[in-house]
């Protein structure tokens, strides 16, 4: 259980949690991103040259020759590599925010870059959690062909829900995958609408942020579509490179970061009203067990 003299624990409203969660983010924009940033840049170019490339086979693509797929397919191998790291990437962020919230942060910074033993649960929940997709994406879909509202509220809670348990395991690895598992339902159990209320605004907050680089996206590909002789200069590529680069750090930085931030925070709440709740039922035990009559 967190210390509750620190103002980040105890309860709050979901506003609260999620304006604090976002807060914290900010305040700590740069050792993010100096995490994130070679990646990030790995990504940017790879995906650059992704897009000039693809550009090329539309205009070739009655007459491709055997170095443009060779070519298109590296490009495609990199990426996947690149992608790998930044799922890593998201492991260390996450890491990273748990140790700030409390006060254990490692240094020097570069540390979350290295592997620890939680790395392994988190790739045994990954795979539980793919096992687990199977019969919640039935049940997502039953709820969207009924209504829409619950097929969007077991998504939020299943989506949500896993990425508790995710920051579950990485507090207190020595909890083991199946026991941070049950303990996350226990938590979420009597708090599942505050959990879906929650996980609505944060995705709110997540889609908002992400409008205008869509935006520009489509103005880039537009200006292309007018000036082909752009579509193969250097500027295209290094346009693409940056929006790119730019568009993983909002969903790294700002999203990864932001939500971990977020949910430590409700993580900590949940813990809060949990004690508090067991306080005042073994307070009524004590009542029962020994009536105030007999303590006069």
């Amino acid at each position: 259980m967190a210390p509750m003299t620190n103002p980040q624990y105890g309860s709050a409203s979901v506003v609260d949690i999620v304006s604090f969660g976002y807060k914290k983010m900010f305040e700590n924009l740069w050792p993010l991103t100096r995490m994130c940033l070679p990646i990030l840049i790995l990504n940017g170019v790879t995906w650059g040259m992704i897009q000039q490339e693809m550009v090329g086979f539309q205009d070739r693509k009655d007459n491709l020759s055997l170095n443009d797929l060779l070519q298109m397919g590296l490009s495609f191998v990199v990426l996947f590599f690149v992608s790998i790291l930044l799922y890593y990437l998201m492991y260390a962020i996450v890491r990273y925010c748990r140790d700030l919230y409390r006060d254990e942060l490692e240094e020097p910074w570069y540390q979350y870059l290295f592997p620890k033993k939680s790395l392994l649960g988190v790739l045994g929940l990954g795979f539980l959690q793919v096992a687990a997709s199977i019969p919640a994406i039935v049940i997502i879909v039953i709820g969207f062909l009924f209504l829409i509202v619950p097929g969007v509220a077991m998504l939020m809670l299943f989506g949500y829900g896993c990425y508790l348990v995710y920051l579950v395991y990485i507090d207190k690895p020595e909890r083991g995958v199946f026991d941070s598992i049950r303990y996350t339902v226990e938590l979420v159990k009597p708090n599942w609408l505050r959990t879906i209320g929650l996980a609505c605004v944060v995705t709110l907050i997540n889609m908002i942020i992400s409008i205008p680089f869509s935006v520009v996206s489509s103005i880039i590909s537009a200006v292309a579509q007018l000036m082909p002789s752009l579509q193969q200069s250097f500027l295209y590529f290094l346009t693409n490179a940056v929006l790119y680069t730019a568009m993983y750090w909002v969903q790294m930085v700002i999203g990864v970061g932001g939500v971990a931030f977020v949910l430590y925070r409700y993580l900590f709440d949940m813990e809060y009203r949990q004690a508090s709740e067991a306080a005042i039922a073994d307070e009524k035990l004590q009542n029962r067990i020994f009536p105030a009559s007999e303590n006069r």
